[in-house]
């Protein structure tokens, strides 16, 4: 939830608390040459999800990639951390292309595309230095699509549903999602 400023002062953002490491870390960066990792609350960013390390499946910070891919349509990348311990374990990545040596020498920088992660953070560091933050916990937070899940959990329970099936209300909802999809009434 943002709370206008009306011209006084920095713009203020409600957030969860449970979000406050992310935020913190970021606010007391003066340069993203501070930043060793993508701060969880970013993982879903739209330009940083694109580059996603094929170890950790997080997106890459520090990218490396593997020598003769880099121009490919596909090109194989890791967070550079990440790949250098696999190196000095000896576990070679699922993904690694046979016939490339997993030894260092073949991992490439590429500047290109560093140039786009650190863009966005760059961008996202500015946007963090120029609110302020207020942190409450999430249940704080209205959660319409919650209290919609509630309330069909309720009425199943009602209907007893939930005896007839032994269900708890999780799979009360998945089974009537899945019973109700419109995909399903289409083919019915």
């Amino acid at each position: 939830v943002s709370v206008p400023n009306h011209g006084i002062g920095k713009p203020t953002i409600i957030l969860a608390s449970e979000n406050t490491g992310s935020i913190l870390r970021m606010q007391s960066a003066q340069s993203i040459n501070e930043l060793q990792e993508i701060p969880t609350l970013f993982h879903f960013d739209d330009v940083l999800k694109r580059y996603r390390c094929t170890i950790s499946g997080l997106p890459i910070r520090h990218m490396l990639v593997v020598a003769g891919t880099e121009g490919s349509e596909r090109p194989i990348w890791f967070e550079r951390q990440a790949i250098l311990q696999k190196i000095e374990k000896g576990e070679k990545p699922a993904g690694w292309p046979e016939g490339i040596g997993f030894v260092n020498e073949n991992l490439r920088e590429v500047p290109d595309l560093q140039k786009k992660i650190d863009k966005r953070l760059n961008e996202i560091l500015a946007d963090i230095h120029a609110i302020e933050f207020r942190f409450e916990p999430l249940a704080n937070f209205a959660n319409p699509e919650r209290e919609k899940y509630l309330q069909m959990v309720a009425i199943l329970k009602a209907v007893g549903l939930e005896r007839m099936n032994n269900m708890q209300d999780d799979q009360i909802c998945d089974w009537t999602l899945s019973f109700f999809h419109p995909v399903a009434l289409a083919n019915s």
